[in-house]
């Protein structure tokens, strides 16, 4: 799910970009450094929303660079178990598929799909999840509907673990 979250952090500014438009790369050097990244505590960053408030810069004496506190809302990616999210199927193992929720990897372990699906391997090379029963089939690029079931976050990285085992949640 989506939040809008403040959040504060350290920008590093060259001297090179002092001036009348410092404002304009502090901006742009927070963007570089903090949208598609992925924080155990936040979850993954989508956008730095607005850049609400911005310290005195303090120069830093081995590099030059001055150092700004600043403090901003950020719009951030956060999953909780039981949530449905959207994923594109990315590959298949042979214990499962790996599908990717914009930049969270999800995994969908064989026995957390419907117990008559089966992996099969296509003259063209291509891999397929079929179910007869169903007449259901995941390829990869195919957009499936997975349950979290869980997570572990680290410092740079939420790994999940998906299902889907429940109705409506293949497309």
């Amino acid at each position: 799910m989506f939040f809008l979250v403040a959040r504060e952090d350290v920008v590093a500014l060259e001297p090179k970009y002092f001036g009348k438009n410092v404002a304009k790369h502090i901006f742009k050097a927070l963007r570089q450094k903090v949208e598609g990244k992925v924080s155990g505590r936040y979850g993954c960053t989508i956008a730095v929303a607005e850049l609400f408030e911005i310290s005195q810069g303090h120069l830093h004496v081995d590099t030059g660079h001055c150092h700004f506190n600043v403090k901003y809302n950020a719009i951030v990616l956060r999953t909780f178990p039981n949530e449905i999210l959207p994923c594109i199927v990315a590959s298949f193992v042979v214990g499962g598929f790996w599908a990717n929720a914009g930049p969270i990897d999800i995994f969908v372990p064989a026995t957390n799909m419907p117990t008559d699906m089966k992996l099969i391997q296509g003259s063209n090379g291509m891999d397929i999840y079929y179910s007869e029963l169903e007449e259901m089939k995941i390829e990869v690029g195919n957009t499936v509907r997975v349950k979290v079931l869980g997570q572990k976050r680290d410092v740079n990285k939420i790994s999940i673990i998906g299902s889907i085992a429940e109705d409506y949640l293949v497309m």
